[in-house]
Formats: C-alpha cells, structure tokens, sequence
C-alpha cells in the first residue's frame, strides 16, 4: 500500500487529503486558483484545488482521510451537503473559510468506490474505508475557499459555495 497526499495552505493553517492504497504511482495535480461562479451578495478572497489522480483495481481497499491542522484561534465546525463532504472554519475577526472534498455517495456512483466505513476521528478530520466495486481511474480533489471581514450571512456562507462549485467543475 502507498500513502499520496495533497494539501492546501491557508489563512487558518493547512488542509490536506491522503488516500492510501495499493497503486505505486499517482499523478497529483497543480493547486490552481479558481474563481467560481457565486450568487449575489457573496464572494471570496481566495479558492484553490489541488488533485490525486491514481488507478483503483476491483476489489482493491482505499483508505481516504480528509484533514486539517489549524492555528489556534479558528473554530471548526461539519458543513457537509448534497455531494460534499466539507468543514467550515472562523476565527474573531470574521475570517470565514472552507475546506472539503465530493462525498463518498459521489466517489460510489461516479468510481465504484463502495463505502465500508466512516469515521469522523476529530473536528475536521475523518477517515473512510471504501472497495473498488470496478477498476478506474480516480481523481480526489481538495478545495478551499477564504472569505475575509464576513459582515453578512451571505459573506460568511460564500466559502462553502466556492468549494462546492469548484468540485463541481
């Protein structure tokens, strides 16, 4: 089994994705800045993504652990949706952000990945076990999004609209 792992910095420390599983080799991405398409009324500072490509076999076990390590000072908290497995972080100040990845329903009905287990280890932190009901080809992507001075609802929600639209594309 091999370990390959991304990870995004941010205002509130770093966030990272690890998939362990038996493939050697896999091609990870570039982080890339992005500038999703969001309602009106919001916006963010920054949004980035960065991705694992990696063969999965039949019946292979893959072990996928989205995570964080933050300064101190930020409050975290679940903010998972529809096909988005997803983590929103604040501070004081009104520093606003998101981290999160597509759900393991999305990796099942898009891959074949099978959920066997799922834990939510600490705040921000979960691990899952899934099984290749088919051999493909799969991308994990990891996305982040940063808003600052969040003086409005619509500011504060506007990072986790960013991450689930940068998934989306």
């Amino acid at each position: 089994m091999a370990i390959h792992e991304i990870s995004l910095a941010s205002v509130f420390g770093r966030v990272f994705l690890a998939i362990d599983l038996q493939a050697q080799e896999a091609s990870i991405g570039d982080t890339v800045s992005l500038e999703p398409p969001l309602p009106s009324g919001m916006k963010v500072h920054e949004c980035k993504m960065t991705s694992i490509v990696s063969r999965c076999q039949e019946g292979e076990i893959v072990k996928i652990r989205l995570g964080h390590v933050c300064q101190p000072g930020w409050e975290i908290h679940r903010a998972s949706g529809e096909i988005l497995e997803a983590y929103e972080v604040a501070d004081q100040g009104g520093t606003c952000a998101c981290f999160g990845m597509r759900d393991l329903e999305w990796f099942e009905t898009f891959y074949g990945l099978k959920p066997q287990e799922f834990q939510e280890v600490s705040p921000g932190n979960v691990a899952a076990i899934c099984q290749a009901s088919k051999s493909a080809h799969v991308r994990f992507e990891l996305a982040c999004a940063v808003t600052n001075q969040a003086t409005t609802q619509q500011l504060e929600i506007a990072p986790w609209f960013a991450v689930d639209k940068a998934l989306s594309e």
